[in-house]
């Protein structure tokens, strides 16, 4: 599996007053990361709407391991996993350390200095009939 990069500097308002990241701030972090990736692809949020076609979120599991704090780089590596036609899982660990690009091929959870970890599963749906359908070929670059 292929592994995705992003990088994020926190700000003062995602942390509390003990300068700590606020838990749901993580998840956060990885939507910003996937509409990263997404848009790289060629398929932003406009795209998407305009071949009828949208990923929604259908299952999200996160474990946190340590504090992440202003002012300080976070990575977010992800990996994308098919479930059938009409679903992905994404894999993902948040670490306060880059991962160099020759170790980039270990296990996620081998990853240096992780903070949090945990995985979102999506599922395609059109919107104008509000149901799932298959994952548009576009996206076949992340698996």
């Amino acid at each position: 599996m292929k592994t995705f990069a992003y990088k994020h500097d926190v700000r003062m308002r995602e942390a509390d007053l003990a300068g700590h990241v606020f838990y749901p701030n993580f998840l956060a972090y990885t939507d910003d990361a996937r509409h990263h990736h997404f848009k790289n692809l060629g398929y932003d949020l406009e795209r998407q709407k305009k071949e009828d076609f949208i990923f929604v979120v259908a299952e999200v599991h996160g474990f946190y391991l340590k504090p992440a704090v202003f002012q300080q780089d976070l990575y977010i590596y992800m990996r994308f996993e098919k479930l059938k036609s009409k679903a992905m899982k994404i894999h993902h660990v948040i670490c306060t350390e880059a991962v160099p690009d020759d170790k980039k091929n270990l296990e996620l959870s081998e990853y240096p200095s992780i903070c949090q970890h945990g995985e979102t599963v999506m599922v395609g749906v059109s919107l104008s009939q509000k149901k799932p359908t298959t994952i548009p070929e576009g996206f076949a670059p992340l698996f």
